[in-house]
């Protein structure tokens, strides 16, 4: 077994679109870690999901959602509410599980960092 770790994936949300974060291959099991930060000037609401599916940029069935129109404060909020972080998810690439995220407008970042066995 081989494990490593870092930064899986990185994208800046489209508008109302959902799309692929991190998807690990096949043979690959993920514990990550999922962040997204406002860069905007106006509050943004995100949308995290674990999807199974062998599309890209799938869209979530209903009982896939992680987060759902979670609110995030315009940048600079001081008390850090721009900045949302989701830990302890998994990832299994045999199963095709893939985290998908949406965004109700630009700039927001999402990150996806964790931790991959194969």
């Amino acid at each position: 077994m081989t494990t490593s770790g870092g930064r899986l994936g990185a994208l800046e949300g489209t508008t109302t679109t959902w799309k692929t974060l991190y998807k690990p291959a096949g043979g690959v099991l993920a514990t990550i870690t999922v962040t997204a930060c406002n860069r905007s000037a106006s509050a943004r609401t995100v949308r995290i999901a674990q999807v199974q599916s062998a599309s890209t940029d799938p869209t979530p069935a209903d009982g896939e959602m992680k987060i759902y129109d979670r609110s995030l404060s315009a940048a600079g909020d001081t008390a850090g509410k721009d900045v949302l972080q989701f830990t302890g998810m998994v990832l299994n690439g045999d199963s095709d599980d893939q985290v998908v995220v949406y965004v109700s407008g630009i700039d927001v970042d999402f990150t996806c960092d964790g931790v991959t066995e194969n």
